[in-house]
């Protein structure tokens, strides 16, 4: 059977709710990648993020026939993945390894890799419950309505979650001088 166009999200998940195994494939390659940096940027480990990945695909698969709105499927998926990291961070006896040194290159490329990498480090180190927020928000650009569904929480939690968390960063990584200055 053709269809016109690309299909739709809840097309493709009312298609594998079914059986049909080549639209379930569909949905893998639509959000594999997402879901893999989603839960690489929670967990700081490429390894970890792909397990994840996958156990998110697994479990959503074996749920889809209980879905009761087709179109929140990725809301659903990034729940289940969001939830299978938090397990993950949970059980770690010790924080992530530190990132990749910097290759040799430009001082400025070096010097803005570093500072990357030092507030990447300062987001793993949030508590739990600002750490996803800003990752859906800076990384993945989504609303704070959207973040609200997949956390599960209001639209005004989510935004006093993501300003709290910010100011967290600027605290730990000493920016509060420099905030401080900018305002009127």
């Amino acid at each position: 059977m053709r269809s016109e166009g690309p299909a739709t999200e809840a097309d493709l998940v009312r298609r594998a709710a079914g059986g049909d195994q080549e639209a379930f494939a569909a949905l893998v390659r639509r959000y594999q990648s997402p879901l893999v940096s989603f839960a690489y940027r929670y967990l700081g480990s490429r390894e970890e993020a792909e397990d994840v990945a996958q156990d998110a695909f697994v479990r959503a698969y074996f749920a889809l026939k209980d879905l009761r709105n087709s179109r929140a499927f990725a809301a659903y998926l990034f729940r289940i993945a969001l939830n299978l990291s938090r397990k993950r961070w949970a059980r770690r006896a010790v924080c992530a390894p530190g990132p990749p040194a910097p290759q040799p290159s430009a001082e400025a490329e070096a010097l803005a890799r570093a500072e990357w990498d030092r507030v990447a480090r300062a987001i793993t180190e949030l508590p739990e419950e600002y750490r996803a927020p800003v990752s859906l928000r800076v990384d993945d650009g989504l609303s704070f309505a959207e973040i609200g569904e997949l956390l599960g929480v209001s639209e005004g939690a989510c935004r006093m979650r993501y300003h709290r968390a910010r100011q967290m960063l600027r605290e730990q990584l000493g920016y509060e001088a420099e905030a401080t200055e900018e305002a009127p």
